[in-house]
């Protein structure tokens, strides 16, 4: 177990701290001298077990979040003993919600999981009442708090959620105001959290629906000191550790899952009907098109598994995905890909990309037999051969394998297609010298 006890910080500066790009985890961290701990489980029997540990260590779960098969749970000490009760079960649980209330707790946590929900209730909060609300999507949400605020302006978003196709928003009364902002984008919003910052808001939840990050924002009478790590691909725990070490404490954990990582039925509640799933489906592919082409092969990747996992397993998209994944540099993923595509229809293109990948994974003979398959269709498919690439391409692995006149061969067929290509020139001049050609 992961856990770390420090004393109180007075600085009261805030900001966003950079981070790698293409990712999934964010971590908000605030000001606080509350000892904390964190772990991840398989299985929320695992969970609940933890949950009852910390519980006789005056700790309470303040965060858990599902991602990658594992549950993460954050535990918080509390300053006065806390009763804690939780729920988790397929069906969201309103029912025992309601007993609760009735037992003076509040949803202090809500979150999705392999296919749970699990709800967090706590005594010893701010909050004079509370209400929940499901909603289609993220406008019907804010729509919802709009109507909360005109009841009371003293309610607040106390927690966002999305799992199995809908989202779901607690909000909770206090006694005194505190003015909120939200945001949605598919880019993490930096800049326009720091510009909050600066007008003393704080985050007080962040989620992901798999398209888009969601933030609120609320403006205390005295901004905390805090951090938000802009979104990357591992758990942050040195950054963790590291903010511990200024006495700041994990105050939110968000997860951004993308429609690869969804189920079928996400994806549809996702997009409403199979109709807009197809078109949303096409424009993912054109998107992902569009970026190969551009070279951004990490966007390229990600959007032709968005394609793929709506459905789309047509021997172009695997093949694009595959090649994508290549010229990206993970040969290992783009064979499994592209051995897919061939299993849908085998083409000059994805005999062509199967053979590219072997060369990286220096089988040099195993390719050659996909070059020849490659230029075989490609004659099959096509009058005449109008690229030079894959005669180029075979001349390379018959270089490998020591054919040098093969090799030879195969670049004077490629300069019959490209006469004025002086790379291909240059080739055959250190091809002839190999073969020890005057």
């Amino acid at each position: 177990m992961k856990s770390f006890l420090v004393a109180c910080l007075f600085s009261l500066q805030a900001f966003v701290t950079s981070a790698q790009s293409d990712s999934e985890w964010t971590a908000v961290m605030t000001q606080s001298s509350l000892g904390q701990s964190y772990n991840d489980f398989k299985t929320l029997p695992e969970l609940e077990t933890y949950i009852r540990e910390q519980a006789q260590k005056s700790r309470v779960i303040s965060e858990v979040v599902y991602a990658r098969g594992r549950w993460h749970a954050v535990a918080t000490e509390t300053a006065v003993k806390t009763n804690i009760r939780w729920k988790w079960d397929e069906a969201f649980p309103q029912s025992w919600i309601k007993q609760q209330w009735d037992d003076d707790k509040y949803i202090t946590k809500l979150t999705y999981g392999d296919d749970q929900w699990l709800a967090i209730m706590t005594d010893q909060t701010p909050f004079v009442s509370q209400s929940w609300a499901s909603r289609e999507t993220w406008e019907e949400v804010i729509e919802f708090a709009r109507g909360k605020w005109k009841e009371d302006t003293k309610f607040n978003i106390t927690d966002i959620a999305y799992g199995d196709g809908k989202w779901y928003i607690v909000m909770s009364l206090l006694k005194t105001y505190e003015a909120q902002s939200f945001k949605h984008s598919e880019d993490f919003p930096t800049d326009w959290i720091n510009e909050k910052y600066k007008d003393n808001y704080n985050i007080t939840s962040v989620e992901h629906d798999g398209f888009e990050w969601h933030l609120i924002m609320t403006k205390h009478t005295s901004l905390l000191s805090e951090t938000i790590f802009n979104p990357q691909k591992d758990f942050p725990s040195a950054k963790i550790k590291e903010q511990w070490d200024k006495n700041r404490r994990i105050s939110t954990l968000a997860f951004s899952r993308d429609m690869y990582e969804m189920d079928d039925f996400e994806r549809l509640q996702l997009f409403g009907n199979r109709e807009n799933l197809d078109k949303n489906l096409r424009t993912n592919r054109e998107k992902a098109q569009e970026q190969l082409n551009e070279k951004n092969y990490p966007e390229a990747i990600r959007l032709y598994k968005v394609a793929v996992a709506d459905g789309n397993t047509d021997e172009t998209t695997y093949n694009n995905l595959s090649w994508a994944q290549f010229l990206n540099g993970n040969c290992n993923e783009a064979l499994e890909n592209a051995n897919k595509s061939i299993n849908v229809k085998s083409t000059s293109f994805n005999n062509h990309t199967k053979g590219s990948i072997l060369k990286c994974q220096n089988k040099c003979a195993e390719a050659l037999k996909f070059y020849d398959e490659a230029i075989r269709l490609y004659r099959k498919e096509r009058e005449k051969f109008t690229t030079s690439d894959y005669y180029a391409d075979r001349a390379a692995v018959k270089r490998c394998l020591g054919n040098y006149i093969g090799a030879i061969e195969d670049i004077e067929l490629a300069l019959s297609i490209q006469p004025g290509d002086n790379t291909l020139k240059a080739t055959l001049k250190e091809l002839n010298t190999l073969a020890g050609n005057k």
